[in-house]
């Protein structure tokens, strides 16, 4: 059953975008009464499709929440254009509740880059994979920064980065229990610098690795966000 994002709630009727009208009937082509599943503020509701009215009427309000027990924010470094809109995708269906764009020093793709365009395009698909993977919210993008001060901000209960020169401490050696929040920080196709490591050192960040081999950033970030997932909403 197909699960759509929803914004005006008006009475037991949801009202649509412009976008989704022509998405329900040029591409699913939704015939009249067709069920589906609208999402608002956080909450499931069974409804049917209108098309006379080209709304969503309310059917039952459901019980569900598919929001992890933990909330994580990714810190993650700028890379190519795929990379980063695979890194979105996979990071939403996974579970994450914000995702902060950082130019390190390494970062192969500068800030000066990223237009509004490009913005709402991480939005949309950010909003496409929340939707396919029947979240109850659909991550926060926050917009990119380049001083590694501002990331000071996003700190959390446990903050780790991971780092490919650590030999000691694993990602797993580094979780604790009770807690509600994680940032973790995941760096550039070139790794982080030495500098940029004291300053994560210097803030409490937990310094630690995911491993012998040497993996993309992108295939990184899947593998510790999951990590994380397994460990505290499992």
């Amino acid at each position: 059953m197909h699960h759509f994002f929803v914004k005006d709630k008006k009475g037991d009727s949801f009202d649509l975008s412009d976008e989704q009208s022509h998405q329900l009937k040029n591409v699913l082509r939704l015939k009249h009464q067709d069920k589906i599943v609208a999402i608002y503020d956080k909450t499931f509701y069974f409804c049917w499709f209108n098309k006379e009215l080209n709304n969503f009427i309310i059917i039952e309000k459901l019980q569900i929440n598919n929001e992890p027990k933990i909330k994580i924010n990714l810190i993650n470094c700028l890379t190519r254009n795929s990379k980063f809109e695979l890194m979105i995708q996979k990071a939403t269906e996974i579970g994450v509740h914000k995702l902060i764009p950082f130019q390190s020093e390494r970062s192969i793709v500068s800030i000066s880059k990223i237009n509004d365009n490009k913005i709402q395009r991480w939005n949309k698909i950010a909003l496409e994979a929340a939707e396919q993977s029947r979240r109850n919210i659909i991550p926060t993008i926050e917009k990119p920064v380049s001083n590694i001060r501002d990331l000071d901000q996003y700190m959390s209960d446990l903050n780790i980065v991971l780092y490919e020169a650590e030999d000691n401490k694993s990602l797993k050696d580094n979780l604790i229990k009770n807690i509600k929040e994680i940032t973790i920080v995941i760096g550039p196709e070139g790794g982080f610098s030495n500098k940029e490591i004291e300053y994560f050192v210097s803030k409490q960040y937990k310094v630690c690795h995911i491993g012998k081999r040497i993996l993309r950033t992108e295939t990184a970030t899947i593998f510790a966000l999951s990590n994380l997932i397994y460990n505290y909403d499992l």
